[in-house]
């Protein structure tokens, strides 16, 4: 029996060491200040959990809290706020951009974006304010003079307006559905449902 039991450990030792090895996280930082990358108290492949200033400019591996800077760059997710001149995102965004110049997320989005000018590659919920707004797929609303969006769901309200896939309404000098069977283009209002 104790034959047994040593093998059987010996058995479940050696299987625990082919399983899937845990996925790494980058390390969290509570508070990150940066002059201008690379001089910064958090490093690049860090996570900021709490507060990060950037003075100039810095760069981390994700932000979730509150992050005010001339330049904000995250490689990954911002989860919070980021008030800058120009915000990057890599990842995704859940919270809110606020920028003097441009918010640029490569991921999807949650929240919204105010800016001169705003971009969100993937899909929002939510809204985007500023003189020019782009984005993929937006189940919310876009007020700027001009709204770039693949497909629409909610409402554009600017000076132009075009979507490929229109399900809502558009408010604006010229509105484009242009995937539209009939009324592609109409000044002043718009809508498909």
């Amino acid at each position: 029996m104790k034959r047994f039991a040593a093998i059987s450990a010996v058995m479940m030792l050696a299987a625990a060491g082919w399983a899937e090895p845990p996925v790494s996280k980058p390390l969290a930082q509570p508070l990150s200040i940066s002059i201008i990358y690379p001089i910064q108290l958090a490093a690049q492949d860090e996570a900021v959990h709490g507060l990060r200033l950037n003075l100039i400019y810095g760069i981390n591996a994700e932000v979730s809290g509150l992050d005010i800077g001339l330049f904000n760059g995250v490689d990954g997710d911002v989860h919070g706020y980021q008030y800058a001149l120009v915000n990057y995102v890599g990842g995704d965004l859940h919270g809110a951009q606020t920028a003097f110049a441009l918010n640029l997320v490569r991921g999807n989005g949650s929240g919204e974006q105010f800016a001169l000018v705003n971009f969100l590659d993937q899909d929002l919920t939510g809204w985007q304010v500023g003189v020019f707004n782009r984005v993929g797929s937006v189940q919310g609303c876009q007020v700027g003079l001009i709204n770039l969006a693949d497909d629409m769901t909610g409402l554009q309200l600017g000076g132009i307006n075009w979507t490929t896939e229109l399900d809502g309404l558009q408010i604006g000098v010229l509105n484009f559905a242009v995937g539209k069977e009939s009324w592609q283009f109409l000044p002043i209002v718009n809508a498909n449902w």
